[in-house]
């Protein structure tokens, strides 16, 4: 979560024009059927963050997230 803070601190500063901005993550697969579904500790660790500073995203990734796994598992 340095990163992050970082690039609060960054992009507060108004001498700097250009804002860096955060677009996803790719987390790495293991050891599920099909191998694409994110590892379940990486999973958590990303949820908990977006729960944390946006409650409705991270239960809207929340959903997505159990739709691909249903959708994988019985495929």
């Amino acid at each position: 979560m340095k990163l992050l803070k970082w690039m609060r601190r960054y992009n507060a500063d108004p001498a700097h024009k250009f804002k860096v901005k955060f677009y996803g993550m790719d987390m790495q697969i293991r050891d599920l059927p099909g191998n694409t579904t994110p590892s379940l500790a990486a999973l958590d660790e990303a949820l908990t963050y977006l729960n944390h500073v946006n409650t409705a995203l991270a239960n809207q990734a929340i959903v997505a997230s159990i739709k691909v796994n249903i959708t994988q598992f019985f495929s």
